[in-house]
């Protein structure tokens, strides 16, 4: 899951792609998470012709973090998606 997410950053963001790669590895994988979740973003700014199907796009997005924020086990199978999680409970545990 986190392999899916690096070659995303690497693909879309070779700057953050590289910044990352210098973090201490503790910070590294949800650094990648991140700019993973900030990529697929920005694509559905970018790939939509109309309005209204970016509109679609950041509410399937909205939802999809809103389930993964209250602890939901219906979480989109999407690479990006299933890693925010572990992120998400170590930022409520004061980890980071």
């Amino acid at each position: 899951r986190i392999a899916a997410c690096v070659d995303l950053v690497r693909q879309h963001d070779l700057a953050h792609y590289l910044c990352s790669t210098l973090m201490k590895p503790e910070y590294r994988s949800n650094a990648f998470v991140i700019h993973a979740l900030n990529c697929e973003l920005d694509q559905v700014a970018k790939k939509s012709t109309k309005a209204h199907f970016a509109a679609l796009k950041f509410k399937w997005w909205t939802d999809a973090i809103s389930k993964v924020c209250s602890d939901s086990h219906k979480i989109p199978d999407h690479p990006v998606v299933v890693s925010l999680p572990e992120l998400v409970n170590e930022s409520r545990s004061g980890k980071y």
